[in-house]
């Protein structure tokens, strides 16, 4: 698991700081965490979105995290965590082997998210030094588009739940 929001706000909550946003990728269930911190928290969330053909980060702020809008959110989790098995599976098939796997995905509750995730096991197993090699590999293997949301569809999310983007 990730290390307690507190322990990152350690140091920045001080009395003149009035308002945070905490927000994580496609997770809309993390600006709650700033609450116990005393701090008052603008809940947000940044979704991976597609605008012709390119991928965009859209901060959405001031948002309903419980909203039925934000279900957009889970499916893009949902489809990426299966992009990430199946690219696993491309990975194991090709000959690559992770024994460490576990421990090196402890940070994500030992679910593989995207390709940097495989690019952690790749770089931890000794199977390349180097970023550019990892990636590389990776498409090598298997050059399916990580999923996504389409810019509109994200930006309408954000505004029926209630929020700016």
């Amino acid at each position: 698991m990730r290390p307690p929001l507190w322990r990152s706000l350690y140091g920045i909550c001080t009395p003149s700081l009035a308002l945070i946003a905490v927000t994580d990728r496609d997770r809309s269930d993390t600006s709650a965490e700033g609450a116990a911190q005393q701090v008052a928290v603008l809940p947000a969330v940044e979704i991976s979105a597609t605008w012709h053909g390119q991928m965009a980060a859209v901060l959405a702020c001031g948002i309903d995290p419980q909203s039925p809008a934000f279900q957009l959110v889970e499916r893009v989790r949902q489809g990426e965590r299966a992009n990430a098995e199946e690219m696993y599976e491309a990975l194991l098939h090709r000959g690559y082997h992770f024994p460490k796997r576990e421990m090196q995905l402890k940070a994500t509750g030992k679910q593989l998210r995207g390709a940097g995730d495989h690019a952690a096991l790749l770089l931890a197993h000794g199977c390349a030094s180097e970023w550019v090699a990892v990636l590389t590999r990776i498409r090598e293997v298997d050059d399916r588009e990580e999923i996504k949301a389409g810019l509109a569809d994200t930006v309408d999310t954000a505004h029926r739940s209630g929020g700016w983007s």
